[in-house]
């Protein structure tokens, strides 16, 4: 098995560091040179690629932050109030985006959501009735 051979860049101290760009056969050869000439020119203009990436690693996941709000803010209201917010959480978002990292969420796709929130649904009790409901998104 072939090892990836890591990309070397030098940040304003003298220790290299080391970026592994991907393993072969799933990076060419090509893809890696270009892959590394971007890195090059994300250097060169004062980035820190391996900083962004330990930033994307770092996101909470939204699961995450809707369990943190329910404990955070929703002891502050209401007990009717804490109800609707936990079921709309649980039932709309959560299914949606839940095992996604913050950071990936697109404002389109946030845009797309809450106009799919304002077109209103059928309520729980009216899909029990009706045994009928349609998917969310």
């Amino acid at each position: 098995m072939t090892q990836p051979s890591p990309f070397r860049y030098f940040k304003t101290s003298p220790e290299i560091i080391r970026l592994t760009i991907g393993r072969w056969p799933e990076w060419s050869v090509t893809a890696a040179r270009e892959r590394a000439k971007e890195l090059r020119r994300a250097i060169e203009e004062g980035q820190d690629p391996l900083a962004a990436r330990d930033e994307w690693r770092g996101a909470p996941r939204v699961t995450d932050m809707i369990d943190r709000y329910i404990a955070e803010n929703l002891p502050k209201l209401a007990k009717t109030s804490a109800g609707d917010q936990v079921s709309m959480l649980k039932k709309m978002v959560e299914p949606v985006w839940g095992n996604r990292l913050v950071t990936e969420i697109t404002k389109s796709e946030v845009a797309k959501f809450l106009d799919f929130v304002a077109e209103g649904r059928p309520r729980p009790w009216h899909c029990q009735r009706n045994s009928g409901c349609p998917d969310v998104l």
